[in-house]
């Protein structure tokens, strides 16, 4: 009985292993559940998805191909690792702030305030954190929970 109630818990084991070169995370968590004692040793056998790893980095933008080699080498590098080469330079677009949510959005919209992606706006002054512009639109320092 506790080994039914365990198995999907083992079952990540292999999935994440097999996960981390390439595979499908659930495809091989079901083949943990049904085979758990031939899937673990089969993902750590199986051979590394080199092309699917190549495109996860290349979409979260933590590599790029060389123009002149097609060697992936990380975004910042100015000269390629592999053949030398002089990269061309990449336009790094400005990091976001994450998009406010829930309890913020509630009191952003009870106080008039807006957020632009980069600072938070009230009464046509400019916020770099929800913080502060809290503070300025409540008139008094916040403390999350309750109030000093």
């Amino acid at each position: 009985m506790l080994a039914f109630l365990l198995l999907p818990f083992l079952a990540l084991i292999p999935a994440f292993i097999a996960s981390s070169k390439g595979r499908s995370f659930f495809l091989w968590w079901l083949y943990g559940m049904a085979l758990l004692i031939f899937a673990l040793p089969h993902s750590l056998l199986v051979s590394t998805n080199v092309k699917v790893l190549e495109k996860k980095s290349i979409e979260d933008g933590s590599m790029r191909q060389c123009p002149s080699c097609a060697e992936l080498v990380k975004v910042e590098a100015v000269v390629c690792r592999f053949c030398q080469r002089d990269l061309p330079a990449v336009e790094m677009a400005p990091k976001t702030r994450e998009k406010p949510e829930g309890e913020m959005l509630i009191l952003m919209e009870k106080h008039g305030m807006h957020f632009d992606g980069f600072n938070y706006h009230y009464n046509g002054q400019e916020f770099p954190t929800f913080r502060a512009a809290l503070e300025m639109a409540q008139d008094l320092p916040v403390t999350w929970g309750r109030e000093r």
